[in-house]
């Protein structure tokens, strides 16, 4: 897309699936896959060449573990060294920490906005994350605390948010989250 004056590519890659069936082929459509990661990294490459911007959206982890597993931190860094400038991810349902590799932002797991129908707190936080992004391929974070029970966000209370903000720091291998969820390094 274009925004401003910006190319910006967005990429979905998934490393969740049921069954292959769900994989995108030349003749249906479906999810594009980073079990491997050969073919998304020379996507990436390619969205370089010819965007300003290159953003990556992944779906990955483990479900209900608040801190990224090793494919994640493997595949968000591969990611950044083919290209990308931005890493976003979902899927295990609760919120997992941010990292800055090489002047990119990582945001391992988004939270959760859809199942939240059960009796697990951890299920209920999320975030709403705004990043603003330069033509130089910077991105500033900053992160609005969530709280989804029964798939009704709202904004968590400032006291909820800090502890949230805490536990993301906690979990975060260089990041700070301040007090009005602006994520630095």
């Amino acid at each position: 897309v274009e925004r401003k004056g910006m190319k910006i590519a967005f990429l979905g890659f998934s490393r969740v699936w049921p069954s292959g069936s769900w994989a995108a082929t030349s003749k249906k459509a479906g999810l594009a896959g980073t079990y491997s990661s050969t073919l998304p990294l020379k996507a990436i490459a390619k969205a370089r060449e010819e965007a300003d911007l290159v953003i990556v959206i992944a779906h990955w982890g483990e479900e209900r573990n608040p801190r990224p597993v090793q494919h994640q931190t493997d595949l968000a860094h591969a990611y950044i060294d083919a290209g990308a400038d931005l890493v976003v991810a979902s899927h295990p349902h609760v919120v997992q920490g941010f990292e800055q590799y090489k002047d990119k932002w990582i945001a391992y797991s988004m939270g959760n906005f859809i199942f939240t129908t059960n009796e697990v707190p951890e299920t209920w936080e999320s975030m709403i994350l705004e990043a603003s992004c330069t033509k130089e391929r910077l991105c500033e974070l900053t992160m609005v605390p969530i709280l989804t029970k029964f798939a009704q966000p709202i904004r968590m209370i400032e006291e909820e948010g800090h502890k949230l903000f805490a536990k993301l720091v906690s979990h975060s291998p260089n990041a700070r989250i301040d007090a009005k969820g602006v994520i630095t390094a």
